[in-house]
């Protein structure tokens, strides 16, 4: 049975910490309570890897997490920011997914109820809080993990993996997977067993969800190289796979994270409407569509209540009190995009939104904010914006990307000989 993987985030600076750190990762790990520990303590990661995206890995595809709190990781340490926001979002999306903090330098709850960590409630599970030792905290966190109820499941970005590798494997043969592999990196070719394609499936497959910058260029030579073609519906579903992951986890994450906070998010960019607002709910909920998606065009309370209800109505007799209570029981998320703003910039104001969150306190509003998003948001209209910001040349050149791959899939695939 493969061992649970274990992230562990921190920013340990002085030597008592970093001590600490090493005398925790090595009892939890295989010799000790039999974790698969992952964390970046010197050496974790291999010389000449790519930091940022091995540790993006690591939260992908951890089954639970840690964050040792010291007072640098508190206060002063940006990427203990990033990582509580991404495995934050995991915990508020995956059932099972435990996360964990520890509190060091005689931290409380009620520091992490201040700031960005209070917005993620990252305390929302019981905080670690023991003896400063090694063991003490090591049994801390094994009795909050429990034991697991089984062979370690599958993190969604796992199955999604499997998911793509299964197409693959059904689609081309080794030979061919091979072709693909030439065509899209020049990494060194992996071993795979002569008499069947599985393990370079498996491999090809990690290569296009971890390069998502390039993963709907590659999936256009990954298409064109399968003779015969690929079946459609096979094609169709590799791009929905493909489609949202070039958006930042830590962003996408707010999204179901606001669910349980304030309900109302702000995010910048050109092309809300038309593709970016659909790949950040794609991100955010990997692998399930049990979500619903509402584009608002009108910027009046009434005229948004009744774009909102139009997507619930079933048909024009159903009164607005019988829709509004199938919305407000909801079992599902429900996302509502606000229009952009209009030619003077101006976004919607502090007390519709309130209105707005009363009526339908089941769903989630996102203010689009043009290209920037302003300084002051939250303070001013009380949307919490999506961060990291939005590149506006990432959102293009990925707006381009999807067109000529669904193009391409449409036309040079599909389309009459």
């Amino acid at each position: 049975m493969m061992a649970r993987k274990l992230f562990v985030s921190h920013s340990s600076k002085t030597p008592e910490n970093l001590a600490l750190l090493e005398d925790v990762c090595a009892l939890l790990g295989p010799s000790g309570a039999g974790f698969d520990v992952l964390v970046d303590q010197g050496g974790g990661i291999p010389a000449g890897a790519d930091w940022e995206l091995k540790l993006n890995e690591w939260m992908a595809e951890c089954h639970a997490a840690v964050i040792l709190f010291s007072k640098a990781a508190l206060h002063d340490s940006d990427w203990v920011k990033k990582e509580a926001a991404i495995l934050s979002w995991r915990r508020e999306v995956e059932d099972g997914f435990t996360l964990i903090p520890v509190l060091l330098d005689d931290l409380t709850p009620e520091d992490l109820a201040k700031g960005l960590f209070g917005v993620l409630r990252v305390n929302k599970d019981q905080c670690v809080r023991c003896e400063a030792t090694g063991q003490a905290i090591t049994d801390a966190i094994v009795e909050g993990l429990g034991a697991p109820p089984g062979p370690s499941p599958r993190t969604p970005f796992e199955r999604l993996e499997d998911a793509v590798a299964r197409i693959l494997l059904r689609q081309a043969d080794p030979d061919t997977l091979e072709d693909i592999w030439q065509a899209i990196t020049s990494k060194h070719k992996p071993q795979w067993r002569p008499d069947g394609g599985e393990r370079f499936a498996a491999v090809l497959a990690r290569h296009l969800l971890r390069d998502s910058g390039r993963a709907l260029i590659e999936l256009k030579i990954l298409l064109d190289k399968i003779r015969p073609r690929v079946a459609r519906d096979q094609a169709d579903e590799l791009l929905r796979y493909l489609a949202g992951l070039w958006v930042s986890a830590e962003a996408a994450g707010g999204i179901p994270a606001a669910r349980r906070g304030s309900r109302l998010v702000a995010l910048n960019g050109n092309y809300f409407a038309e593709f970016t607002g659909l790949r950040y709910l794609q991100r955010a909920w990997l692998l399930t569509n049990l979500w619903r998606l509402v584009l608002v065009n009108n910027r009046t309370l009434d005229g948004i209540l009744e774009d909102i209800r139009a997507e619930f109505r079933p048909v024009r007799r159903v009164l607005d009190a019988a829709v509004d209570r199938r919305i407000n029981g909801y079992d599902q998320p429900i996302v509502v995009f606000l229009p952009q703003p209009d030619d003077g910039g101006q976004l919607p104001d502090a007390e519709l939104l309130e209105a707005l969150r009363t009526h339908f306190p089941n769903a989630v509003f996102v203010v689009p904010t043009g290209p920037d998003l302003p300084e002051g948001i939250e303070a001013s209209i009380g949307a919490k914006p999506l961060l990291p910001p939005l590149d506006l040349q990432v959102e293009e050149d990925q707006l381009f990307a999807f067109d000529d791959a669904s193009r391409f899939i449409e036309n040079q695939l599909y389309g009459n000989p």
